[in-house]
């Protein structure tokens, strides 16, 4: 081997390295995914002797707490670049990009890799250290390693909208999206390749735009691809776009069909700590249920009756799904609900969360509690305080009253 080439692949091998490593907490991801109703397995009972309910639609919500090693997560930014179309036109991107940036912020802050995959050119980032440590891994990667992906045309589905029609070479990310110094710039079938060589087990995807990148399932930005073996994939479902002329009921139903074609979804919530974007255009009533354990089996109706209002009464929804334990995720976007429905019992709750209920309370909108929500924050402790509240948990007996 020349001396050069010697040189060449250990100064790659450095910038391959790149990102620090981070020991952090694990990641907690609160994910949705949608089975066949007639394959949906029922969990087994916890708090009920009574058969589980079965959707009267086609597909049943499955929701579930992932828990991601941070070194071993990359954050995805697919086509948030500068092509021009009607979604660039109306503003749409412009609005969508700064939330963008605040989840890459908080996936760095986090220990996570953000990568900005382009599906055409980026030779305005040519030279520069992100670029360069996409291109260092495909060249360090055995040619048995290297990913070679057949682009193919999907057929027309009139269900997702058609093609999103005629745009430009995708030559820069958008201004609003920061690239930060340790983040990587890939192209095409590099990303996969490069995810490999960096160990990365799970991606979490921002799609821009869901339909386009949904007609390219198979190519080198599809969805499909990025379910590579040995990949977990998740989809950022509020930080996406829908074609152009799409409305956000639109944009609901294409979330809709990515969850019901095997691919499970989350809120960037998650990883900000902030309510779920929202368009500014998007003035539906926003009703957040609250929900946890099986007791009623309120985990399984209330998911359908809250896609009943959104499919049946044009509303906005969020099912704040506790999984049957003593943390509601997504209280966050009690900051942006017009009513709040509940349907707990008996929970401990992170005071921070306990807090955000309270203050939607005290704020005077409408809060809606059925049947066990007279108990919903009450533990059942000994009065001789025997059975304390658990440390970092708080309880609101009055909830009923107040």
């Amino acid at each position: 081997m020349k001396r050069g080439t010697i040189v060449r692949r250990f100064v790659a091998g450095i910038a391959l390295l790149g990102a620090a490593t981070h020991a952090e907490a694990a990641l907690l991801l609160h994910a949705r995914g949608q089975v066949e109703t007639s394959k949906w397995v029922a969990p087994e009972k916890v708090n009920t002797e009574l058969d589980a309910p079965v959707s009267d639609y086609p597909f049943t919500y499955v929701h579930k707490t992932l828990q991601w090693e941070p070194a071993k997560t990359a954050l995805v930014i697919v086509a948030g670049s500068d092509y021009r179309t009607t979604i660039q036109e109306t503003g749409r991107l412009d609005e969508i990009a700064p939330h963008i940036d605040a989840a890459a912020h908080a996936a760095r802050e986090q220990g996570m890799l953000v990568v900005h995959a382009f599906e055409d050119a980026v030779d305005s980032y040519q030279g520069t250290p992100q670029r360069a440590r996409c291109q260092s891994a495909v060249m360090l990667a055995p040619a048995s390693q290297v990913t070679h992906i057949v682009p193919q045309i999907s057929p027309f589905d009139p269900a997702w909208g058609g093609p999103i029609g005629t745009v430009n070479l995708q030559t820069r990310q958008h201004p609003s999206i920061e690239i930060g110094d340790e983040d990587v710039i890939a192209q095409g079938e590099e990303l996969i390749t490069f995810l490999k060589q960096r160990h990365i087990a799970n991606i979490i995807v921002v799609l821009l735009n869901v339909n386009n990148g949904f007609e390219q399932t198979i190519g080198p930005m599809g969805l499909y691809t990025m379910r590579y073996p040995g990949l977990d994939a998740l989809v950022v479902r509020d930080l996406t776009i829908g074609s152009p002329g799409d409305s956000d009921r639109d944009r609901e139903l294409a979330i809709e069909g990515v969850e019901q074609r095997g691919f499970q979804t989350i809120e960037s919530t998650d990883l900000t700590g902030s309510a779920a974007f929202r368009p500014a255009a998007d003035q539906r009533p926003h009703v957040a249920f609250i929900v946890s354990d099986d007791h009623y089996h309120a985990d399984k109706t209330i998911p359908d009756f809250a896609r009943y209002l959104r499919d049946r009464e044009g509303m906005h929804v969020s099912v704040l799904h506790g999984e049957g334990g003593h943390s509601i995720p997504g209280t966050e976007n009690l900051a942006t609900a017009d009513v709040a429905i509940v349907f707990v019992r008996r929970l401990g709750l992170p005071l921070v969360q306990l807090q955000r209920l309270r203050d939607f309370a005290a704020s005077g909108k409408p809060v809606i509690g059925l049947r066990t929500a007279s108990h919903a924050f009450k533990l059942k402790n000994a009065p001789d305080g025997s059975y304390p509240v658990p440390e970092g948990r708080g309880e609101w007996g009055s909830f009923d009253h107040d």
